[in-house]
């Protein structure tokens, strides 16, 4: 039996509600950034509504993911020598000389898992995953840990781009298994998280040297499928890297993974990697995660010229130009993921501007400048959509078709992570701090 789109989202709508006291990967249940049953609180500061404060070690950008009394997070930091039994990695770089912004880390760096205690906050695990003995090129706005972790049934996932992915059991803190053979060139250091779909794990694999989408089996993490992106990009190397989070989807009765990449989005069955169709257009680095409705896909093209796209997921091969059903280029969001709610979409840009479009047809509902630097994803709660600086504040609005400021909020740093949800609490991590944010 085939269930139609709508269904679908319904049906995806309800698993966001039902496990809203868990959060197991980037954006949360679903990967859509709903938390809507969730009542979180609305307003903030470093002395109001915070439950606990405490510092995360080293540098890193991944979201926080829950699993009962336990959150966990992914880190990078500067160490002399591994932790015992941690195979030394030396991923020898030879890319070309890399853009603005971007170095290789002088010392050795160690990329590590934390665990933090739920109700306290305090730090109970740290387990090393990968030591790199000459980190390769990292961009001064990313970190060596960016990727975001994903938690099942006591293992958790954790992605480091081309240094490797890994499973590490939550109970005892030992590295079930290792793959660092997913070799490529990000030139900014790694960016896209994995998703887990059934017995397999999710990774997208776009670097200057190759670009495919993989499924890792996630009791051995070896690759059960490996497929190469079809359609060529004429471009310099640097215009063919993308650092995209992969979406799945029910579709037309097919479980689809959604993946922006350089120059084209692709959708490939989550079974087999056999890709079903795919979209051109001009853009690379991409960053944000698609979301559906149930009706239509949102994808950002990337940077240089970033531009949202409304896409209708039927066909095969190259979907016809009429698939894609409106495109908007004005303050279109280059690393922010958008957030749909029922009839309405949200981007945030980079420079702060929120619009909120019409999903059917993307007519503007209204905008907003509201922060100056934005790189975290929004979150939709209990009628209020939130949404974080990479500077120092949170501004929460209505979930409504007039713009309504409901509150705006500061902590002492900025955020590159986006938000968790743990029952009515806010998991909050800025660059430095990790936070528990609740109505007292």
């Amino acid at each position: 039996m085939r269930l139609s789109p709508l269904f679908a989202f319904a049906a995806l709508c309800s698993l966001t509600l039902s496990a809203s006291e868990e959060w197991p990967d980037f954006r949360g249940p679903g990967g859509q950034g709903h938390a809507e049953k969730a009542k979180l609180p609305t307003t903030w500061s470093e002395t109001q509504n915070v439950s606990w404060k405490i510092a995360v070690p080293g540098r890193g950008w991944s979201s926080p993911v829950i699993a009962g009394d336990e959150i966990w997070l992914t880190t990078a930091i500067e160490a002399e020598k591994p932790d015992a039994g941690t195979p030394p990695s030396t991923h020898d770089y030879k890319s070309p000389k890399p853009g603005p912004g971007t170095k290789a880390s002088e010392k050795p760096i160690s990329l590590r898992a934390l665990c933090f205690n739920l109700a306290t906050g305090k730090q109970t695990k740290n387990v090393e995953i990968f030591f790199l003995e000459k980190p390769g090129y990292i961009h001064d706005r990313n970190s060596y840990a960016s990727p975001s972790p994903v938690i099942e049934d006591g293992k958790l996932f954790c992605h480091f781009g081309t240094y490797g992915t890994a499973c590490v059991s939550t109970k005892d803190s030992k590295v079930l298994w290792r793959n660092d053979d997913m070799k490529l060139e990000h030139e900014n250091g790694p960016g896209g998280s994995p998703v887990l779909y059934k017995d397999k794990v999710l990774v997208c694999c776009d670097g200057m040297d190759f670009q495919y989408m993989a499924a890792l089996d996630k009791a051995t993490g070896k690759i059960a499928w490996k497929t190469p992106r079809s359609q060529p990009i004429n471009k310099g190397p640097q215009l063919k890297k993308a650092y995209a989070t992969p979406l799945v989807a029910t579709i037309n009765g097919i479980d689809q993974v959604i993946t922006p990449a350089a120059d084209a989005v692709y959708s490939y069955e989550a079974a087999t990697g056999k890709e079903l169709w795919f979209v051109k257009y001009n853009g690379f680095s991409n960053v944000a995660r698609p979301v559906y409705d149930g009706k239509l896909i949102y994808i950002s093209t990337g940077f240089m010229n970033p531009e949202l796209w409304a896409i209708k997921p039927e066909g095969s091969g190259e979907l016809p130009a009429d698939k894609v059903i409106w495109k908007e280029k004005v303050q279109a969001a280059r690393q922010s993921s958008p957030l749909v709610s029922v009839t309405r979409l949200y981007m945030f840009s980079d420079g702060g501007v929120v619009r909120c479009l019409e999903a059917a047809s993307g007519k503007e509902l209204w905008r907003e400048k509201i922060a100056a630097d934005a790189a975290a994803s929004p979150l939709l709660a209990n009628g209020h959509v939130y949404f974080f600086d990479a500077r120092e504040a949170a501004t929460v609005v209505a979930d409504a078709d007039t713009y309504k400021l409901v509150a705006k909020n500061t902590l002492d740093d900025g955020f590159m992570a986006s938000a968790a949800v743990a029952g009515n609490a806010l998991i909050l991590r800025t660059k430095q701090s990790l936070y528990r944010v609740e109505a007292k």
